[in-house]
């Protein structure tokens, strides 16, 4: 499980750097994560 409360100005795609990733485990993201670099790192781990 992942909370992480910003302020208006952060985009969400930056989250994805702050996920713990665990192996064998699903995520779902919207559109708006279209940020290649990110995925692949998360494709990664």
């Amino acid at each position: 499980m992942f909370l992480y409360i910003t302020n208006a100005k952060m985009h969400d795609v930056n989250a994805l750097d702050l996920i713990s990733y665990e192996p064998g485990s699903f995520y779902v993201l919207d559109k708006a994560y279209i940020d290649f670099k990110r995925l692949y790192h998360l494709h990664g781990q």
